[in-house]
This record gives C-alpha cells, structure tokens and sequence, in this order.
C-alpha cells in the first residue's frame, strides 16, 4: 500500500467527503477519487459504503483506516524530533460550539496558533455542535450538554450551570423578597429572552411564565445576549464559566442556579483525531479547565 494512497483516504473519512477533503489537500476531488480507488483495488474490496447517514467505511475499510492512523502516528512523531517545536504542527481543524460561544474563548485560539502557526483553525457557528460533529462538519466541537452522546469521544472539562446576571453599568430594579426560594420567574423585572439557537439556555424557557411587560427582548445569538444584558435591556440566565468572568456582569444574589450541564470537547469515536486535531483539543481542555472550576 502507498502511503500517499493512505493519506488520502485517512484524510477523507476524517473529512467527511471526497470535496471537502479535496478542499483541505489542495487537490481535485478527481484526484482524491483516483487515489481512493487505487486502494480499493489493491485490497480487493470497497472502502466506502453509503448509509443513512452517509458515505462510512467497510468493516475493511475500517482496518485499513486503523492501519493508516497507526502510520501516521509514526510519521508524525518523526516529523515532530524533526522539527523539535511545537511549531511542526500544520493541516486545518473545523471547530464548532454550543450556543456560538466560541467567541469567548479566542483569546485560548490566539494562544494555540502562536505555539502552532501553520494549523489552521476554522470557527464554525453552528447552533447545534453535536449534530455539526455528527454530520462530519467539524471536527471537534465544544459542547455543553447533559450527557455525551455515545458515538463521540473526547476530554470532559467540567460541569458548568447558570445563574441570573444582569448589568453592571444599567441597573436592573429586582425586588429582594427576604425568600430565596421564591421562583425568580415570578419577580417583576424585563428580562432577555434566548431563542432556540441558543442550545442549553432556550430550552428552559416557558414564554407563559413572562408577561409582555416583562419581555425587553428576545435574541438569537450568545453575543447578541450577552450584550443585551450588558446594555441594560433586562436581565438573563448566563453560563457562569464565562459571565464571572466579565465586568460589565452582575451576578444577581439569591438562589437562582438555572440550567446545570456539562462542558465537553468531542470528536467522533469512529474518526481518529489527527496530530493537530489532538494537540487543539487538549490545549483547549487545559485552558478551560480552571475557568470552569472557578465559576463553580
């Protein structure tokens, strides 16, 4: 078998079809095809069968992807003493987020690509990351959910939850009742309404629990909520790993934990992570871990 041939077909179940892997090798989608169909002739067998949700590999497909990934480690690692710095490192990574909340976290990007200057990260605002890693459209996602799916795999950073937060520049009239197990539904002030984009945030919502003069505005995007809230526009439930963090937040007093999840980097069990796939998610997990645990 030609290394080349493995690459290739490494590269295509990873990214999920003959054009998109065609887009990160820089070549035709005919020349993928042709290197693929190489294979499959010197093994006698397909690669690829089509499925419901797609094109996925053979029970042969899936020996010659564990044989290709077990080469490219080799190949990898030599590369690495080669090179001797992080700075060896090179291909593109998809990324996606829950809720769009990428943005919070660029600053952890900046970081990576200064140690790692020849990967590519593509940030994807998906408004479902699991669905966008299950449909091979990222290739890694950060997720904030309840339970891990079990065909995805990856580094579990922390559990995360909401509280109630409002303005630190406009102040927000909430009524302090003396009975913190009163519903915080129920006090009288504007809020900021998620929509369903926002996953993990919307599905807490009961529109019949608000009443109309109590609705300052509904959004669709984390960003759009954040500086909402920000502005004075009312008040919202934020993922406190990153509202702590912000000094144009207050966090309300009382009991008023909302959603309760946990923070997840994943990538498909199925797909083997590459080099730089690997290197972005535990370098995300390390950077993100202490956040979590101080918002806890």
């Amino acid at each position: 078998m030609d290394w080349t041939d493995l690459h290739i077909f490494l590269n295509t179940v990873r990214a999920g079809s003959y054009s998109e892997a065609s887009r990160r090798l820089s070549m035709t989608r005919t020349t993928v095809g042709r290197h693929i169909q190489r294979l499959e002739q010197q093994m006698g067998q397909a690669l690829f069968e089509k499925t419901e949700d797609g094109h996925r590999p053979t029970a042969t497909g899936a020996i010659v992807l564990e044989a290709a990934r077990r080469i490219e480690m080799i190949v990898d690692e030599a590369h690495d003493k080669i090179t001797r710095h992080g700075g060896g490192l090179s291909g593109m990574v998809r990324l996606a987020s829950s809720s769009e909340i990428e943005v919070e976290f660029l600053a952890i990007f900046a970081a990576f690509k200064a140690e790692n200057p020849k990967v590519m990260v593509e940030l994807r605002g998906d408004r479902d990351s699991i669905a966008s890693l299950s449909d091979r459209k990222s290739d890694l996602a950060i997720c904030i959910c309840r339970h891990r799916p079990g065909h995805l795999d990856g580094i579990l950073v922390g559990n995360v939850s909401t509280a109630l937060y409002r303005s630190a520049s406009h102040f927000v009239d909430v009524p302090d009742t003396g009975n913190p197990q009163e519903a915080t539904l129920h006090l009288r002030f504007p809020w900021v309404i998620p929509g369903m984009r926002i996953v993990g945030l919307a599905d807490r919502w009961d529109s019949s629990d608000i009443a109309p003069d109590q609705r300052g505005i509904e959004v669709n995007s984390w960003s759009a909520l954040t500086a909402a809230v920000k502005e004075g526009l009312g008040a919202a439930y934020l993922w406190t790993f990153i509202a702590e963090r912000d000094p144009g937040l207050v966090r309300l007093p009382g009991q008023n934990v909302g959603t309760q999840a946990q923070l997840w980097i994943l990538h498909r069990s199925d797909v083997p992570p590459d080099h730089s796939t690997t290197a972005l998610m535990h370098f995300m997990a390390v950077h993100l871990r202490p956040l979590v645990e101080a918002a806890i």
